[in-house]
């Protein structure tokens, strides 16, 4: 038996164990729970921190002053933000997602301008990301994910 059979061997038999199995536990359970649509910021932190890390901007879970970050090290965090746009979304807690998602789509657009980077994560001048959309993502990256230096 080649493996390509084997695994459709398996699979055959193991799906419907495995509904059967479902369906048994379903019926003494009751009704099953939705999934929950919370997310755990833990993820999303370990994700920021590990980018800024990596990009240059953050050392020990504290942003590098803005006067001696390196301008070429904020456009590596934003261009790889920008890539990472859905993961990160996923990511982001619901409390602070619209204000991600808004900064992700001015920073996306002022890189295609081939903005400075020192200006691509400033408050929109209309619009959003405001400077309160930003203060709320600078207080919920302190309290959740002990990051500092914002």
């Amino acid at each position: 038996m080649t493996v390509r059979r084997l695994v459709v061997a398996l699979v055959a038999v193991s799906v419907p164990l495995v509904a059967t199995a479902c369906r048994e536990s379903r019926s003494d359970a009751g009704p099953v729970a939705a999934p929950s649509t919370t997310v755990d910021p833990a993820a999303w932190c370990a994700a920021l921190i590990d980018l800024h890390t990596r990009n240059g901007t953050m050392i020990d879970r504290t942003f590098v002053p803005g006067e001696q970050v390196d301008p070429a090290d904020v456009g590596a965090v934003a261009a790889e933000m920008v890539r990472r746009r859905d993961e990160l979304l996923a990511l982001t807690p619901a409390v602070v997602r619209p204000e991600l998602d808004a900064v992700l789509t001015v920073v996306a657009d002022r890189l295609a301008a081939r903005a400075d980077p020192l200006q691509l994560f400033r408050p929109a001048t209309a619009g959003r990301p405001s400077s309160e959309d930003l203060l709320r993502l600078a207080a919920f990256q302190q309290s959740a994910c002990g990051i500092r230096g914002l």
